[in-house]
């Protein structure tokens, strides 16, 4: 159904209406390399991540310069198959990277551990809540097929857990 609207009325002397320009569908950029394989039915169907060896130590105060608090993991992507090292604390070099709103939140430095093997230009954010201790996982990637004549581009995920 495609929903026109007809002026009424009068129109102002030496005047004419518009003509209607047509409408040309966005085009679909491609990826450059191509994927091996798609993963856009996994980023709809499981965009899921796996969460290996958290591990986090409580710190005694959140003065930076006192900070002894450390948070170490490695997240898989499932759909992309991307893997990535995410730290924060002093031996990591990484304690400037909390923020404070109405909770602590830890914002570790996270790096792709290997390679991205679908090529898909993944970012990952992750944001530790050290009151609750719950994780919280914001990643932008993109698909496409293995010709490279298009791509779905910035599929969007988000998840929360919480460490038992």
């Amino acid at each position: 159904m495609k929903a026109q609207w007809t002026p009424g009325g009068t129109l102002f002397p030496g005047t004419h209406h518009l003509e209607r320009r047509p409408t040309t569908p966005p085009q679909a950029k491609a990826i450059s390399p191509p994927p091996p394989q798609d993963c856009t039915e996994l980023s709809f169907s499981y965009p899921d991540w796996t969460v290996h060896d958290l591990t986090y130590v409580q710190p005694v105060s959140w003065d930076n310069a006192a900070a002894t608090a450390s948070f170490n993991t490695s997240i898989s992507h499932r759909p992309t198959g991307v893997r990535w090292r995410c730290q924060w604390g002093a031996e990591a070099g990484v304690t400037e990277r909390w923020a404070f709103v109405s909770e602590y939140y830890m914002l570790p430095v996270c790096k792709i551990e290997g390679v991205d093997p679908l090529n898909s230009n993944s970012s990952l954010l992750v944001r530790f809540n050290a009151n609750t201790k719950s994780i919280t996982v914001d990643q932008s990637w993109r698909c496409g097929d293995t010709a490279g004549t298009y791509s779905c581009v910035d599929h969007r995920g988000r998840r929360r857990g919480h460490k038992g």
